[in-house]
């Protein structure tokens, strides 16, 4: 991995509403939406600030950039099929993400005032060349669609999904639209710190719970995996609420190791800068032919909160706009 000293690059997106900053640094990601004026509704890390222009290799390791990024499911497969790191091959490594679809810097297409188009090189570990398109929504100012579309490079199939990654903070209150016989797998992770994280299902919607750890524990730590019975969530923070809308897929098309929502969670009560909460959507599963591509859009729309904490509040709030929402 080669590194040289270099500002992270930022571009901007912003409506009378809403500001969204992007980087093609770093795999080209968001680092930040918001209401004009407004905190960022995105948690970062430190590798922002710290940010060196790096050329990663098959070793190269996860830096915590966060903020919103794509990556390609399933993740049991991530190292399967290569081979520039015959460990992680072996071992079916699971972490960390592809460096050259995560990591890599982006060749900027496009910039306008409404929209900004970047692509990452083919990737020799999943085989795909990605092109981001982010553009402002025309006549809705608080929305931003997010399209990815992902070509086979080999020369052999390759089959993989389209894995959207938006990070918030784990106070952030998230809701779901989910079946009362929709089965919710977990995943948790043995620690001697950290304890397994909780949801509750209320009214048609799934919830994590932000709780203490218990005795003897100081976080919790955990994800969930489920079918939502509609193609968007929602999460509340700071006085914003945004509410992702995305194509819903019928179970039989999503990997059968991932779900088409997946939340995982790490909170701290004792210190903030552990925590984060990721808020995670899967495209269908598809096998790609040499050249083939396919694509996968969120939607996203920030709205203003004026209301209080309560969940009861935020329920009514939050059913008042879906209404007002046209499908995607």
């Amino acid at each position: 991995m080669q590194i040289s000293q270099a500002q992270m690059q930022q571009l901007s997106l912003k409506s009378s509403e809403i500001t969204v900053l992007l980087s093609p640094d770093a795999g080209g990601r968001i680092l930040s939406v918001s209401r004009n004026n407004q905190p960022n509704f995105l948690k970062l890390g430190d590798a922002v600030e710290k940010h060196q222009e790096l050329l990663p290799d098959a070793n190269t390791g996860f830096l915590p950039y966060f903020g919103h990024e794509i990556w390609f499911g399933p993740q049991s497969e991530w190292w399967v099929h290569q081979t520039l790191n015959e460990p992680r091959r072996k071992m079916k490594a699971e972490w960390p993400p592809d460096p050259f679809s995560s990591l890599i810097r982006n060749q900027l297409i496009s910039q306008s005032a409404e929209k900004i188009v970047m692509k990452s090189p083919g990737s020799p570990i999943n085989g795909l060349e990605v092109e981001k398109t982010f553009s402002l929504v025309e006549g809705n100012p608080n929305q931003l669609d997010l399209w990815v579309k992902a070509k086979n490079i080999r020369d052999t199939d390759v089959a993989w999904d389209i894995w959207f990654n938006s990070r918030t903070f784990p106070q952030s209150r998230i809701y779901a639209p989910i079946d009362s016989s929709t089965e919710v797998r977990t995943n948790y992770w043995d620690s001697p710190d950290a304890a397994p994280l909780n949801y509750e299902i209320n009214q048609g919607l799934l919830s994590l719970k932000l709780e203490n750890p218990p005795a003897g524990k100081s976080q919790l730590k955990g994800k969930v995996f489920f079918q939502p019975s509609e193609g968007w969530f929602a999460a509340f923070n700071q006085q914003q609420l945004l509410i992702v809308q995305f194509p819903w897929q019928s179970v039989e098309k999503i990997h059968p190791k991932q779900g088409q929502i997946e939340f995982y969670m790490e909170y701290s009560p004792t210190n903030d800068k552990l925590g984060i909460l990721e808020m995670e959507v899967h495209s269908a599963y598809k096998k790609l032919k040499p050249g083939e591509e396919m694509q996968a859009r969120e939607r996203w729309t920030l709205i203003e909160y004026p209301g209080d904490g309560s969940v009861d509040a935020q329920r009514k709030f939050l059913q008042a706009q879906l209404k007002s929402l046209s499908g995607i």
